[in-house]
């Protein structure tokens, strides 16, 4: 099938035109991941303003036609590529937002696009037969595919699609052209944000938030939520490996949480809080993104190969898991919080996503 668009030339008609893009993939109002709202929002701050849509039900020939009155299709992704197993969660989506796309056949840009595999493992692994389908299909109407990392675009390129480049998350681009921040250090303090992704990998990491009174941002630990809310959830598997695996006991973590766990449901609230703070630390990448777009230092600490995709790329710092596990001193986590290599970076990185965006026929706000 012939790609819709196939020249610069003829995606600048789209350029000058005023129809509006339409969105469809992540919603700036996920309530499974509150990271997910960083990204999210960011490419709608970022693109011309657009119309939502739901891509994961099959569209009527009505929806086909009216989604045809825009200009593009702009499919918001995250973590959407699972390796080494047969069928994923996603996969039957996959398979839906895939039969949606080539029916509508019109030029498409996609976003974040980005897989998700432990630190170390390689590129070269079965991904599931929908979530492959979705992929083709993109390829064959965009331009190119933007995905977060190295990684990401070897696993695509390595299951048969080619245009795809490394772009990264389009959130480190929030303010634009212009980074508004030096991101100097800051007074020591244990009034830090910490963050993390898996109690099981991470649970000295989470004894060490408790014990030091740090700050925890939450964005999928709905128990620590509803403690916080002054609820009282039984504890969960999550919980009964904490308490097994460090000297944080059930009464502790519940006092803790009722006093020093956060989450936002907007961008702006999150910013907000974040904006004083000395320190962003832990695994989330998009939690201590939240942290670097309010202009506190972050330090990522790399878990799995999209974090350190997204921080090499992006010339962020960043340290592997077990390294942060090693020595786990304030002190020391500010010290790395350099952000000399992102800054000199920068405008490299946010030039090379704003060529991708013209490319495709669109234009960015900042």
């Amino acid at each position: 099938m012939r790609r819709p668009v196939d020249t610069v030339q003829e995606q600048e008609k789209y350029v000058q035109s005023e129809k509006k893009p339409a969105f469809i993939g992540v919603s700036t109002k996920d309530r499974k991941n509150h990271g997910n709202i960083i990204h999210a929002v960011a490419a709608r701050r970022l693109l011309p303003e657009g119309t939502e849509y739901q891509g994961f039900k099959p569209w009527s020939d009505e929806e086909i036609e009216r989604i045809r009155s825009h200009s593009h299709l702009v499919v918001v992704m995250a973590n959407a590529i699972s390796l080494g197993v047969d069928e994923s969660p996603m996969s039957a989506l996959h398979r839906i937002m895939a039969d949606n796309i080539e029916r509508l056949n019109m030029p498409t840009v996609v976003l974040g696009l980005g897989s998700q595999a432990e630190a170390g493992e390689a590129a070269k692994q079965t991904i599931p037969a929908g979530t492959l389908k979705l992929i083709q299909v993109l390829g064959e109407h965009s331009q190119s595919i933007a995905c977060r990392g190295a990684f990401t675009a070897e696993v695509v390129a390595h299951h048969g699609v080619s245009n795809v480049e490394a772009i990264g998350c389009q959130s480190t681009f929030w303010h634009g052209a212009e980074l508004p921040f030096e991101y100097g250090r800051r007074e020591v303090s244990n009034n830090i944000a910490f963050n993390y992704s898996m109690i099981r990998n991470e649970a000295k990491l989470i004894e060490w938030c408790v014990k030091s009174n740090l700050i925890m941002i939450g964005q999928t630990e709905f128990w620590e939520e509803d403690v916080a809310k002054s609820k009282d959830p039984k504890i969960g598997p999550r919980q009964k490996y904490l308490f097994a695996n460090t000297r944080i006991s059930e009464n502790e973590y519940r006092t803790f949480c009722s006093k020093r766990f956060r989450w936002f449901t907007t961008v702006s609230a999150w910013m907000d809080f974040m904006s004083p703070l000395p320190l962003s630390v832990g695994t989330r990448f998009h939690g201590n993104m939240a942290s670097m777009i309010s202009g506190t230092p972050s330090l990522w600490f790399a878990h799995d190969q999209r974090t350190h995709e997204l921080c090499k790329l992006l010339s962020l710092p960043h340290i592997p898991l077990e390294d942060a596990l090693a020595d786990m001193r304030i002190e020391r986590f500010m010290e790395l919080a350099d952000f000399a290599d992102f800054r000199k970076n920068y405008r490299d990185n946010y030039e090379r996503f704003k060529t991708y965006i013209e490319r495709a026929g669109l234009h960015l706000r900042f």
